[in-house]
């Protein structure tokens, strides 16, 4: 707890001038959009903007780091309406601006590029070591949701399949339990997965604005209520 006081507070060191302009702009579009943004909200979201910086090593905050609005949509139907005019103001002042270097960049902040492949499979290598601890499956959950923006067809369709797997295992109690009960049969762990994959949709549509992983990190370091 005392490293997440350390982050929350460095969160609150960040320089947030060199993006105010961009950020500004921004939630003029969206109001202007019909989306409702209330200045409580404005200066609660320059702390997200700011999480963003500090998971990336930067003191200050960059355009690139925008990304994270996103996210903040309050309905599903607004997803698309707000990846685009964030994109819009990104590329607009990322123009403007010195070029970031590119290992300061979140790899979320690149709406074309999507998640690495690599990441989610390392991430996969790790849970699969502590398959009996009770955060998997929320974390499987999470995972599963990232899974969908892989651009790689292939990739995405490699880490649904060891995702599946994973869920399979978890809920038999771990590895040693999925083996020893190997005889199942197909359709059985066929159905299992579509019930867990039920129950990730039913968790999606609560979860809402914040299911990516760096986002839920994001937003637990901001410490930022909507």
């Amino acid at each position: 707890m005392d490293e997440v006081r350390a982050l929350q507070q460095t969160v609150s060191e960040v320089d947030l001038i060199p993006v105010r302009p961009a950020y500004i702009r921004l939630v003029e579009r969206l109001r202007e959009a019909g989306m409702a943004i209330s200045d409580r909200r404005v200066v609660r979201l320059q702390r997200v903007v700011a999480g963003s910086a500090v998971i990336s090593g930067r003191d200050h905050a960059a355009v690139s780091d925008l990304w994270t609005l996103r996210y903040i949509w309050d309905v599903p139907a607004q997803r698309e309406m707000l990846a685009a005019h964030v994109q819009v103001i990104v590329t607009d002042f990322s123009a403007k601006n010195e070029p970031e270097n590119v290992a300061n960049i979140h790899p979320l902040a690149d709406s074309e590029q999507g998640p690495h492949p690599e990441q989610i499979a390392l991430a996969l290598d790790n849970i699969s070591a502590q398959l009996n601890e009770p955060a998997v499956a929320d974390q499987l959950a999470l995972l599963a949701a990232r899974v969908e923006s892989v651009k790689n067809i292939d990739s995405r369709e490699y880490l649904r399949l060891r995702i599946g797997e994973m869920r399979v295992a978890e809920m038999r109690g771990g590895f040693s339990t999925a083996n020893r009960s190997a005889s199942r049969s197909i359709h059985e762990q066929v159905t299992e997965c579509c019930l867990a994959g039920t129950k990730l949709l039913r968790r999606n549509n609560m979860q809402g604005r914040w299911l990516r992983p760096s986002c839920v990190l994001i937003r637990w370091l901001s410490d930022c209520d909507d």
